[in-house]
């Protein structure tokens, strides 16, 4: 959930906490269903906590919506986004269809980029192909589908082995014989307690079912009764102890510290090692990209003549370059934005800024624009554009230098951090090369 709906959520929990229990859902279903050790009450408790789960996510969204009724360009806005979301896995789908090397080159790239596809490719494709309130719909109904069946194919008649005209003394009979077959002091097994929890509430349904109307509402009130906590029944069953067990503990114990871990504060000098540690690994994945784009290998000393001759030019291969070197600017957009405020807003950090964002223009605007040009002319680059490109090569180089060299210390009282130039930094300034 979003941090924006953080204020909704700690409303909404203390509302449910105040009720005691979930207020839209109607008294007889919860006090009915939600039976210990029952698998029919797993599922109405997994719909409960659906429907609550939407209640939070889909009532701030429809508040944003009917904003957004005040500006047509902001409706088309919305259902261009949708209109994406569904006709991108189609068009990705068609177009691989189309050029079938396309799928070759892109899983031997992503096999030798290992790093790459966990941390970037995975993550984003994800994040296109599912999303979390499309989730929640689906689930909606899938659950709804699964309480329904199970409300309507309830008969009390049929559980007991009674016909529908059956008198009182016949149901009484029925009931009396079921219950010493099935009884949980009687009969052990897992089935005949579920089978048992059945028969006491068809019966209760049909001797009186004012009372147990009645009964049911007071039970919701009250809390007691058969209500208790809702669990599957292979959860309780001792063939699945040795999978429930681990199971369990590891929903009790290492979810809460994973959140820990998640919540957790940091002080601005470990974010910026880490930012720049990500960037450093970010330039190893440009330059593999490069490569596929057709640049070829080079250095300081590599002649531009040398250059234009290794040039390959390779539509599928530039086209899966591209693509990842998108996702690799988009990534590097996100570092830029965990850049803590109090860096940013000091002035003596101004040197820190500027080279992460000459390093992403550098990237974005000069390299791939000119790798993208080469492509569209379908011939070698001339020489002066190869020059450029490695002077480009050589900028980022020494971006890279700098951000790995430079310190951030505390700056006197106030707490924040100042960028401390190097002594390579100072040497260049009075050369006049900075």
């Amino acid at each position: 959930i979003n941090a924006e709906y953080m204020g909704t959520l700690s409303e909404c929990l203390f509302f449910f906490g105040a009720c005691d229990q979930l207020s839209f859902l109607p008294a007889r279903v919860m006090s009915e269903y939600m039976l210990a050790g029952s698998d029919d009450s797993f599922a109405w408790m997994c719909f409960a906590f659906v429907v609550s789960l939407m209640a939070l996510v889909f009532i701030p969204t429809i508040f944003r919506l009917l904003c957004d009724l005040r500006s047509l360009a902001l409706i088309k806005g919305r259902f261009a986004e949708c209109w994406d979301w569904i006709t991108f896995g189609p068009k990705y789908i068609a177009h691989f269809s189309k050029n079938p090397r396309l799928l070759t080159v892109g899983f031997a790239t992503l096999r030798d980029r290992k790093s790459f596809a966990l941390t970037i490719f995975i993550p984003d494709t994800m994040r296109k192909f599912i999303r979390f309130k499309v989730v929640l719909i689906f689930l909606f109904f899938f659950l709804l589908s699964i309480v329904m069946y199970q409300k309507l194919t309830f008969d009390a008649h049929e559980i007991l082995g009674v016909s529908s005209s059956a008198t009182p003394s016949q149901i009484k009979r029925a009931y009396r014989k079921m219950s010493m077959q099935y009884h949980p002091d009687k009969n052990k097994t897992p089935e005949a307690k579920e089978k048992y929890v059945q028969i006491r509430k068809a019966y209760k349904s049909l001797a009186d079912p004012v009372a147990f109307e009645e009964e049911l509402a007071l039970q919701a009130a009250s809390g007691s009764g058969d209500v208790s906590v809702a669990l599957p029944r292979f959860l309780l069953d001792p063939e699945y102890r040795k999978i429930a067990a681990p199971l369990l503990l590891g929903i009790l114990f290492f979810f809460p510290i994973f959140l820990i871990y998640k919540l957790r504060g940091t002080d601005d000098l470990q974010v910026v090692k880490e930012i720049v540690e990500k960037l450093t690994w970010l330039q190893s994945q440009y330059e593999y990209f490069y490569r596929l784009m057709g640049e070829p290998p080079s250095d300081e000393t590599t002649k531009p003549e040398e250059i234009i001759e290794a040039w390959q030019l390779d539509a599928a291969r530039y086209e899966v370059g591209a693509k990842f070197t998108d996702m690799c600017n988009e990534y590097t957009s996100r570092c830029c934005t965990q850049i803590p405020q109090s860096i940013i807003q000091n002035p003596k950090n101004k040197p820190f800024i500027a080279n992460i964002q000459q390093f992403f223009q550098l990237h974005r605007h000069i390299k791939q624009e000119f790798l993208k040009t080469v492509h569209e002319t379908s011939q070698p680059p001339r020489r002066a554009s190869v020059i450029q490109m490695q002077t480009a090569n050589r900028r980022i180089a020494l971006l890279l230098k700098q951000l790995t060299e430079g310190q951030f210390q505390p700056d006197g009282d106030d707490g924040e951090y100042s960028y401390v130039p190097t002594k390579k930094d100072l040497k260049d300034i009075r050369k006049g090369k900075k």
